[in-house]
Protein backbone atom coordinates (compact mmCIF):
# COMPACT_ATOMS: atom_id res chain seq x y z
CA UNK A 1 0.00 0.00 0.00
CA UNK A 2 1.36 3.27 -0.70
CA UNK A 3 1.51 6.26 1.52
CA UNK A 4 0.15 9.12 0.48
CA UNK A 5 2.51 11.44 2.34
CA UNK A 6 6.14 10.75 3.92
CA UNK A 7 6.25 10.47 7.94
CA UNK A 8 7.04 13.07 10.57
CA UNK A 9 10.71 11.79 11.43
CA UNK A 10 11.53 10.99 15.22
CA UNK A 11 14.86 12.77 14.84
CA UNK A 12 14.03 15.84 12.90
CA UNK A 13 11.31 16.21 15.90
CA UNK A 14 14.04 15.41 18.22
CA UNK A 15 16.71 17.94 16.95
CA UNK A 16 14.04 20.40 16.99
CA UNK A 17 13.65 19.77 20.95
CA UNK A 18 17.40 19.72 21.47
CA UNK A 19 18.09 23.03 20.30
CA UNK A 20 15.30 24.67 22.14
CA UNK A 21 16.05 22.50 25.40
CA UNK A 22 19.50 23.01 25.34
CA UNK A 23 20.82 19.28 24.78
CA UNK A 24 23.16 18.27 22.20
CA UNK A 25 22.69 14.83 20.11
CA UNK A 26 25.69 12.93 19.73
CA UNK A 27 26.78 10.27 18.05
CA UNK A 28 27.86 7.27 20.33
CA UNK A 29 29.59 4.03 19.21
CA UNK A 30 28.35 0.48 20.38
CA UNK A 31 31.49 0.10 22.71
CA UNK A 32 30.85 3.99 24.49
CA UNK A 33 28.22 3.40 27.06
CA UNK A 34 24.54 4.39 27.24
CA UNK A 35 22.88 6.66 24.51
CA UNK A 36 21.24 9.49 26.70
CA UNK A 37 19.10 10.88 24.09
CA UNK A 38 16.31 13.19 25.41
CA UNK A 39 12.96 12.82 24.48
CA UNK A 40 12.89 9.77 21.87
CA UNK A 41 9.04 8.31 22.68
CA UNK A 42 6.94 8.92 19.29
CA UNK A 43 3.96 10.93 19.25
CA UNK A 44 0.90 8.71 19.36
CA UNK A 45 -1.16 8.21 15.75
CA UNK A 46 -4.41 9.59 15.95
CA UNK A 47 -7.10 7.06 16.53
CA UNK A 48 -4.53 3.99 17.50
CA UNK A 49 -4.87 4.14 21.39
CA UNK A 50 -5.35 0.67 22.69
CA UNK A 51 -9.73 -0.66 22.51
CA UNK A 52 -11.55 -0.50 25.45
CA UNK A 53 -10.81 -3.18 27.99
CA UNK A 54 -7.30 -2.77 28.66
CA UNK A 55 -7.22 -1.56 31.79
CA UNK A 56 -4.83 -2.25 34.37
CA UNK A 57 -2.16 -2.11 32.37
CA UNK A 58 -0.68 0.86 32.28
CA UNK A 59 1.88 1.98 34.16
CA UNK A 60 4.06 -0.87 33.71
CA UNK A 61 6.08 0.57 31.51
CA UNK A 62 7.79 3.20 33.51
CA UNK A 63 9.92 3.37 36.17
CA UNK A 64 10.54 0.13 36.89
CA UNK A 65 14.11 -1.18 37.94
CA UNK A 66 15.74 -3.73 35.80
CA UNK A 67 13.39 -3.74 33.35
CA UNK A 68 13.90 -6.40 30.68
CA UNK A 69 15.49 -6.10 27.34
CA UNK A 70 14.66 -6.83 23.74
CA UNK A 71 14.37 -10.73 22.84
CA UNK A 72 14.49 -12.88 19.87
CA UNK A 73 13.03 -16.24 19.77
CA UNK A 74 14.73 -18.78 18.15
CA UNK A 75 13.31 -19.71 15.00
CA UNK A 76 13.52 -21.77 11.57
CA UNK A 77 14.41 -19.09 9.14
CA UNK A 78 18.14 -19.78 8.70
CA UNK A 79 19.44 -23.37 6.96
CA UNK A 80 22.17 -24.66 8.62
CA UNK A 81 22.77 -26.21 11.86
CA UNK A 82 22.41 -24.76 15.61
CA UNK A 83 25.66 -25.96 16.55
CA UNK A 84 28.15 -22.60 17.67
CA UNK A 85 29.80 -20.62 14.79
CA UNK A 86 33.17 -19.43 14.56
CA UNK A 87 34.59 -17.78 17.66
CA UNK A 88 35.68 -14.55 18.75
CA UNK A 89 38.12 -13.86 20.79
CA UNK A 90 38.49 -15.99 24.26
CA UNK A 91 37.64 -14.98 27.74
CA UNK A 92 37.25 -11.05 29.04
CA UNK A 93 40.30 -8.94 28.62
CA UNK A 94 40.73 -6.32 31.22
CA UNK A 95 40.65 -2.40 31.14
CA UNK A 96 37.91 -1.94 29.28
CA UNK A 97 35.04 -1.87 31.06
CA UNK A 98 31.39 -3.85 29.47
CA UNK A 99 29.21 -2.11 27.11
CA UNK A 100 26.96 -4.91 25.87
CA UNK A 101 26.50 -8.31 26.85
CA UNK A 102 24.22 -10.91 24.34
CA UNK A 103 23.90 -15.00 25.46
CA UNK A 104 22.24 -17.06 22.00
CA UNK A 105 21.16 -20.37 21.40
CA UNK A 106 23.18 -23.62 20.14
CA UNK A 107 22.83 -27.13 20.44
CA UNK A 108 22.61 -28.45 24.04
CA UNK A 109 24.32 -25.19 24.46
CA UNK A 110 24.46 -21.48 24.93
CA UNK A 111 26.74 -18.77 24.46
CA UNK A 112 27.33 -15.29 25.62
CA UNK A 113 29.07 -12.86 23.80
CA UNK A 114 30.49 -9.49 25.49
CA UNK A 115 31.19 -6.24 23.73
CA UNK A 116 33.69 -3.73 25.83
CA UNK A 117 33.82 0.13 26.01
CA UNK A 118 36.82 -0.54 22.99
CA UNK A 119 34.14 -2.41 20.82
CA UNK A 120 35.84 -5.36 20.72
CA UNK A 121 34.06 -8.72 20.95
CA UNK A 122 34.78 -11.55 22.96
CA UNK A 123 33.78 -14.61 24.46
CA UNK A 124 32.01 -14.54 28.01
CA UNK A 125 34.41 -16.51 30.70
CA UNK A 126 32.24 -19.96 31.39
CA UNK A 127 30.97 -19.92 27.31
CA UNK A 128 29.58 -22.51 26.02
CA UNK A 129 26.95 -23.01 29.22
CA UNK A 130 25.37 -26.41 28.90
CA UNK A 131 21.85 -27.14 28.68
CA UNK A 132 19.35 -29.90 29.56
CA UNK A 133 17.37 -29.72 25.60
CA UNK A 134 17.02 -27.68 22.95
CA UNK A 135 17.13 -23.69 23.85
CA UNK A 136 14.01 -22.41 22.86
CA UNK A 137 14.73 -18.53 24.01
CA UNK A 138 15.89 -16.25 26.05
CA UNK A 139 14.94 -13.00 28.23
CA UNK A 140 16.31 -10.91 30.70
CA UNK A 141 15.64 -8.86 33.57
CA UNK A 142 18.56 -6.48 35.52
CA UNK A 143 21.39 -9.08 35.84
CA UNK A 144 18.91 -12.13 35.36
CA UNK A 145 19.16 -14.50 32.63
CA UNK A 146 15.83 -16.53 31.76
CA UNK A 147 16.32 -19.83 29.01
CA UNK A 148 13.45 -21.03 28.32
CA UNK A 149 14.30 -25.72 27.09
CA UNK A 150 12.58 -28.31 25.76
CA UNK A 151 13.09 -31.78 26.43
CA UNK A 152 14.13 -34.10 23.56
CA UNK A 153 11.02 -35.00 22.95
CA UNK A 154 9.34 -32.01 23.51
CA UNK A 155 7.07 -33.16 25.78
CA UNK A 156 8.03 -31.44 28.64
CA UNK A 157 9.70 -27.66 29.06
CA UNK A 158 11.32 -25.47 31.73
CA UNK A 159 13.24 -22.04 32.53
CA UNK A 160 16.53 -21.75 34.28
CA UNK A 161 17.69 -18.68 35.83
CA UNK A 162 20.92 -17.30 35.61
CA UNK A 163 22.33 -13.96 37.02
CA UNK A 164 25.40 -12.53 35.33
CA UNK A 165 28.60 -10.25 36.72
CA UNK A 166 29.84 -7.01 35.72
CA UNK A 167 31.43 -9.03 32.78
CA UNK A 168 28.50 -11.74 31.53
CA UNK A 169 29.62 -14.97 33.24
CA UNK A 170 26.80 -16.58 34.76
CA UNK A 171 25.77 -18.67 38.12
CA UNK A 172 22.99 -20.98 37.81
CA UNK A 173 20.14 -19.60 40.57
CA UNK A 174 16.53 -22.03 39.72
CA UNK A 175 14.82 -24.17 37.16
CA UNK A 176 11.10 -24.22 37.01
CA UNK A 177 9.26 -26.53 35.02
CA UNK A 178 6.68 -24.98 32.58
CA UNK A 179 2.98 -25.99 32.54
CA UNK A 180 3.14 -27.01 28.79
CA UNK A 181 3.05 -29.94 26.86
CA UNK A 182 6.29 -28.09 25.34
CA UNK A 183 9.05 -25.48 25.41
CA UNK A 184 7.95 -22.02 25.56
CA UNK A 185 9.06 -17.86 23.64
CA UNK A 186 9.71 -16.29 26.70
CA UNK A 187 9.39 -12.07 27.12
CA UNK A 188 9.80 -10.28 29.64
CA UNK A 189 7.59 -6.61 31.08
CA UNK A 190 9.08 -3.58 30.87
CA UNK A 191 9.56 -3.57 34.58
CA UNK A 192 11.29 -6.43 34.67
CA UNK A 193 8.82 -7.88 37.28
CA UNK A 194 6.83 -10.44 34.98
CA UNK A 195 7.53 -13.18 32.44
CA UNK A 196 5.57 -14.54 30.14
CA UNK A 197 5.98 -17.80 27.54
CA UNK A 198 3.99 -19.28 24.94
CA UNK A 199 2.67 -22.73 25.95
CA UNK A 200 0.26 -25.66 24.91
CA UNK A 201 -1.51 -27.03 27.69
CA UNK A 202 -5.19 -29.20 28.55
CA UNK A 203 -7.83 -26.97 30.03
CA UNK A 204 -9.88 -28.20 32.34
CA UNK A 205 -12.85 -30.65 30.78
CA UNK A 206 -10.49 -30.38 28.02
CA UNK A 207 -8.58 -33.87 26.30
CA UNK A 208 -6.55 -31.73 23.57
CA UNK A 209 -3.53 -29.12 24.72
CA UNK A 210 -4.98 -25.60 23.31
CA UNK A 211 -2.41 -22.30 22.84
CA UNK A 212 -2.01 -20.64 26.01
CA UNK A 213 0.35 -18.07 27.97
CA UNK A 214 2.00 -18.73 31.03
CA UNK A 215 2.63 -16.08 33.36
CA UNK A 216 5.21 -15.62 35.95
CA UNK A 217 6.33 -13.14 39.00
CA UNK A 218 9.94 -12.52 39.23
CA UNK A 219 11.91 -11.91 42.52
CA UNK A 220 14.55 -9.88 41.63
CA UNK A 221 16.88 -11.17 44.76
CA UNK A 222 16.22 -15.02 44.31
CA UNK A 223 15.79 -15.35 40.60
CA UNK A 224 12.95 -17.61 41.62
CA UNK A 225 9.68 -17.19 39.32
CA UNK A 226 6.22 -17.92 40.65
CA UNK A 227 3.00 -18.69 38.91
CA UNK A 228 1.21 -15.41 38.47
CA UNK A 229 -3.03 -16.32 39.19
CA UNK A 230 -4.78 -17.62 36.74
CA UNK A 231 -1.47 -18.81 34.69
CA UNK A 232 -1.99 -20.59 32.61
CA UNK A 233 -4.02 -18.62 30.63
CA UNK A 234 -5.85 -19.77 27.57
CA UNK A 235 -5.84 -17.92 24.50
CA UNK A 236 -9.14 -17.32 22.03
CA UNK A 237 -8.43 -16.10 18.69
CA UNK A 238 -6.17 -19.33 17.51
CA UNK A 239 -6.64 -22.72 16.42
CA UNK A 240 -3.09 -23.97 17.87
CA UNK A 241 0.43 -22.67 18.84
CA UNK A 242 1.70 -19.08 19.80
CA UNK A 243 4.66 -17.71 19.53
CA UNK A 244 7.01 -14.91 19.53
CA UNK A 245 5.85 -12.77 22.99
CA UNK A 246 6.13 -9.03 23.12
CA UNK A 247 4.70 -7.42 26.04
CA UNK A 248 4.19 -3.18 24.79
CA UNK A 249 6.22 -0.87 26.66
CA UNK A 250 2.66 0.17 28.33
CA UNK A 251 1.99 -2.59 29.65
CA UNK A 252 -2.05 -3.08 28.56
CA UNK A 253 -0.96 -5.63 26.01
CA UNK A 254 0.69 -9.25 25.39
CA UNK A 255 1.30 -9.78 21.39
CA UNK A 256 2.01 -12.86 20.21
CA UNK A 257 1.96 -14.31 16.62
CA UNK A 258 -1.18 -16.87 16.30
CA UNK A 259 -2.01 -19.63 14.20
CA UNK A 260 -5.55 -18.97 12.89
CA UNK A 261 -8.26 -21.03 10.81
CA UNK A 262 -8.57 -18.72 7.36
CA UNK A 263 -5.20 -17.67 7.06
CA UNK A 264 -1.70 -18.86 8.02
CA UNK A 265 -0.70 -16.38 10.98
CA UNK A 266 -2.14 -13.60 12.47
CA UNK A 267 -0.51 -10.83 15.79
CA UNK A 268 -3.25 -11.28 18.57
CA UNK A 269 -2.78 -8.44 21.68
CA UNK A 270 -4.41 -9.70 24.45
CA UNK A 271 -5.13 -7.41 27.80
CA UNK A 272 -2.98 -7.18 30.78
CA UNK A 273 -3.39 -6.10 33.85
CA UNK A 274 -1.89 -4.60 36.54
CA UNK A 275 -1.12 -7.87 38.34
CA UNK A 276 0.56 -9.08 35.66
CA UNK A 277 -2.45 -11.52 34.80
CA UNK A 278 -3.63 -11.97 31.00
CA UNK A 279 -7.36 -11.72 29.77
CA UNK A 280 -6.91 -14.73 27.08
CA UNK A 281 -10.48 -14.07 26.00
CA UNK A 282 -10.54 -10.51 25.31
CA UNK A 283 -7.98 -9.49 22.31
CA UNK A 284 -8.10 -7.69 19.04
CA UNK A 285 -6.16 -8.97 15.98
CA UNK A 286 -4.89 -6.07 14.56
CA UNK A 287 -3.26 -8.30 11.00
CA UNK A 288 -2.76 -11.71 9.21
CA UNK A 289 -0.35 -12.96 6.95
CA UNK A 290 -1.19 -15.78 4.66
CA UNK A 291 3.14 -16.37 4.14
CA UNK A 292 3.32 -16.27 8.49
CA UNK A 293 4.49 -13.96 11.39
CA UNK A 294 8.45 -14.80 10.98
CA UNK A 295 9.17 -12.05 13.71
CA UNK A 296 7.08 -9.19 16.06
CA UNK A 297 8.27 -6.60 17.82
CA UNK A 298 5.65 -3.47 18.98
CA UNK A 299 6.80 0.60 18.60
CA UNK A 300 7.65 2.50 21.74
CA UNK A 301 4.78 4.37 22.07
CA UNK A 302 2.50 1.24 22.61
CA UNK A 303 0.70 1.94 19.66
CA UNK A 304 1.92 -0.43 16.63
CA UNK A 305 3.06 -3.80 15.87
CA UNK A 306 5.67 -4.61 13.40
CA UNK A 307 6.15 -7.48 11.31
CA UNK A 308 8.18 -9.68 9.07
CA UNK A 309 6.32 -12.26 6.64
CA UNK A 310 9.20 -13.84 4.72
CA UNK A 311 8.22 -14.72 1.45
CA UNK A 312 6.71 -11.48 0.70
CA UNK A 313 10.01 -9.38 1.34
CA UNK A 314 7.80 -7.13 3.04
CA UNK A 315 7.86 -5.22 6.85
CA UNK A 316 3.79 -4.50 7.69
CA UNK A 317 3.07 -2.00 10.15
CA UNK A 318 -0.03 -2.17 12.08
CA UNK A 319 -2.25 -0.08 14.87
CA UNK A 320 -2.96 -2.36 17.61
CA UNK A 321 -6.80 -2.22 17.60
CA UNK A 322 -9.32 -4.37 15.40
CA UNK A 323 -9.84 -1.73 13.21
CA UNK A 324 -6.13 -1.34 13.13
CA UNK A 325 -4.63 1.03 9.80
CA UNK A 326 -2.16 -1.59 8.50
CA UNK A 327 0.93 -0.58 5.92
CA UNK A 328 3.49 -2.44 4.04
CA UNK A 329 6.76 -1.54 2.62
CA UNK A 330 9.92 -3.25 0.96
CA UNK A 331 12.21 -5.36 3.16
CA UNK A 332 15.39 -4.19 1.23
CA UNK A 333 16.17 -7.63 0.82
CA UNK A 334 14.66 -11.36 0.21
CA UNK A 335 12.57 -12.98 2.75
CA UNK A 336 12.14 -10.78 5.56
CA UNK A 337 13.12 -12.69 8.80
CA UNK A 338 13.89 -11.19 12.14
CA UNK A 339 13.07 -7.97 13.43
CA UNK A 340 14.07 -5.81 16.03
CA UNK A 341 13.36 -2.30 17.19
CA UNK A 342 15.99 0.45 18.93
CA UNK A 343 15.18 0.89 22.54
CA UNK A 344 15.61 4.46 22.20
CA UNK A 345 12.86 4.33 19.23
CA UNK A 346 14.57 5.84 16.05
CA UNK A 347 14.87 2.33 14.20
CA UNK A 348 14.08 -0.52 13.24
CA UNK A 349 16.14 -3.26 11.48
CA UNK A 350 15.09 -6.41 9.02
CA UNK A 351 16.84 -9.20 8.58
CA UNK A 352 16.55 -10.69 4.91
CA UNK A 353 17.43 -13.93 4.87
CA UNK A 354 17.79 -15.37 1.32
CA UNK A 355 19.76 -11.76 0.63
CA UNK A 356 21.84 -11.78 3.34
CA UNK A 357 21.57 -8.32 4.63
CA UNK A 358 20.09 -6.05 6.77
CA UNK A 359 17.76 -3.25 6.36
CA UNK A 360 17.23 0.32 8.51
CA UNK A 361 13.82 1.98 8.57
CA UNK A 362 12.74 5.01 10.76
CA UNK A 363 10.37 4.59 12.95
CA UNK A 364 7.83 7.46 12.64
CA UNK A 365 4.55 8.84 13.70
CA UNK A 366 2.25 6.06 11.86
CA UNK A 367 4.38 3.59 10.69
CA UNK A 368 8.24 3.44 9.06
CA UNK A 369 10.27 4.74 6.60
CA UNK A 370 12.75 3.07 4.27
CA UNK A 371 15.68 4.37 5.04
CA UNK A 372 17.80 2.97 2.28
CA UNK A 373 21.08 1.81 4.72
CA UNK A 374 21.87 -1.71 4.37
CA UNK A 375 24.32 -3.72 5.72
CA UNK A 376 26.14 -6.84 4.63
CA UNK A 377 25.71 -9.71 7.24
CA UNK A 378 26.57 -13.92 7.61
CA UNK A 379 25.01 -16.48 5.53
CA UNK A 380 20.90 -16.95 5.64
CA UNK A 381 20.86 -14.30 8.80
CA UNK A 382 17.69 -14.98 11.25
CA UNK A 383 16.81 -13.24 14.89
CA UNK A 384 18.78 -9.85 16.08
CA UNK A 385 18.37 -7.55 19.22
CA UNK A 386 19.48 -4.13 20.09
CA UNK A 387 21.34 -4.18 23.56
CA UNK A 388 20.05 -1.93 26.10
CA UNK A 389 21.54 1.24 25.31
CA UNK A 390 20.52 1.16 21.63
CA UNK A 391 23.96 1.27 19.82
CA UNK A 392 24.74 -2.52 19.48
CA UNK A 393 23.12 -4.64 17.28
CA UNK A 394 23.35 -8.57 17.56
CA UNK A 395 23.05 -10.96 14.48
CA UNK A 396 22.54 -14.46 14.32
CA UNK A 397 23.07 -16.49 11.08
CA UNK A 398 24.35 -19.32 9.55
CA UNK A 399 27.73 -18.12 10.12
CA UNK A 400 27.44 -16.95 13.64
CA UNK A 401 26.74 -14.04 15.72
CA UNK A 402 27.89 -10.69 14.20
CA UNK A 403 27.75 -7.39 16.27
CA UNK A 404 27.13 -3.94 14.94
CA UNK A 405 27.18 -0.69 15.98
CA UNK A 406 24.51 1.63 14.98
CA UNK A 407 24.95 5.61 14.45
CA UNK A 408 21.80 6.65 16.27
CA UNK A 409 21.80 9.99 13.89
CA UNK A 410 21.81 8.67 10.73
CA UNK A 411 20.86 4.73 11.26
CA UNK A 412 23.58 3.77 9.31
CA UNK A 413 25.10 0.11 10.99
CA UNK A 414 28.94 -1.27 10.95
CA UNK A 415 30.14 -4.67 11.24
CA UNK A 416 32.62 -5.44 14.52
CA UNK A 417 33.19 -8.73 13.39
CA UNK A 418 31.86 -10.40 10.27
CA UNK A 419 35.18 -11.76 9.49
CA UNK A 420 35.33 -13.63 12.59
CA UNK A 421 31.71 -13.99 13.98
CA UNK A 422 31.04 -14.92 17.68
CA UNK A 423 29.71 -18.46 18.67
CA UNK A 424 25.54 -18.76 18.78
CA UNK A 425 23.69 -19.34 15.33
CA UNK A 426 20.18 -20.27 14.59
CA UNK A 427 18.51 -20.00 18.65
CA UNK A 428 16.76 -17.78 20.59
CA UNK A 429 18.79 -14.10 21.73
CA UNK A 430 18.52 -11.79 24.47
CA UNK A 431 21.17 -8.89 25.48
CA UNK A 432 21.84 -7.21 28.77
Amino acid sequence: MKMRARLVSPVSLLAVSALVLGFTLVTIGCGSGSNSVPGSQLTPPSGSQPASGSSGGGGAGSGGSGGGSGTSGGGSGSSGGTSGGGGTSGGTSGGASTAALAYVGGTNVFYGIRVDSSSNVSAVSGSPYSLVGNNLSFATAGNLLFVASASGDFKSGSITTYRADDNGALTQLSTTALKSSGGADIAVDSTGKFLYGTAEAVAPGQSGSSPALVGFSIDQNSGKIADLPGSPYFLDGGMSTAGKPVVTANGAWVCLAMELARTNQGARCYTRHGDGSVDGKNFVAPAASTTGVNDLVASIDSTMLFFTNGEQNQVISTTISNTGSVRTYPSGGSFSNGIARSPVGHWVVVSNRDSDNLSVLEAGVGGLVPTGNTAKTGTNPNRLVFSRSGTCLFVTSASGTVVYSQDTSTGVLTPLNLSNPAPGKDGGIATM
